[in-house]
């Protein structure tokens, strides 16, 4: 079948066709023998993510492939499991925890021991408003 048709592309008009056919014929054997679906191969990755210094697994953190809206939260036992690219970036982020970012380079398995973020404040205001009468309270009351 092949000689046939590269007598019809030999004959003229359709001579310049060769290259194309070529280029098709190779790319159809790469995409059939899984030489593309290698590029974005995807991966199962596990871990349990921790806060550093006490060991205490963090429940609820929020596990995510940088760049898409692929994610997951960790279990009480401070334990995920999501599936990615195995060249993908994890991103990892916990309220009164610093965020990381931790590439997985094909591995499988992800542990993270998280690091608190203090933030201290300068001035707190506290505004309430209430009502009180005289006979629910024991103090004196000014008007």
């Amino acid at each position: 079948m092949t000689s046939h048709i590269l007598r019809i592309f030999s004959r003229g008009l359709l001579q310049y066709n060769r290259q194309a056919f070529k280029l098709v014929c190779c790319t159809t054997l790469l995409i059939t023998t899984g030489v593309f679906p290698l590029i974005a191969q995807q991966i199962k990755v596990s871990g349990q993510i921790t806060e550093k210094g006490s060991s205490e697994p963090l429940i609820g953190v929020t596990v995510l492939e940088k760049g898409t809206d692929n994610g997951t939260i960790t279990d009480f036992s401070g334990k995920y499991e999501i599936e990615v690219a195995s060249n993908a970036t994890l991103q990892f982020s916990y309220t009164g925890m610093e965020t990381m970012a931790i590439e997985v380079n094909g591995r499988s398995m992800v542990d993270v021991s998280m690091l608190s973020s203090v933030t201290y404040l300068d001035d707190i205001v506290v505004t309430g408003y209430t009502r009180e009468f005289k006979s629910s309270v024991s103090a004196s009351i000014a008007a």
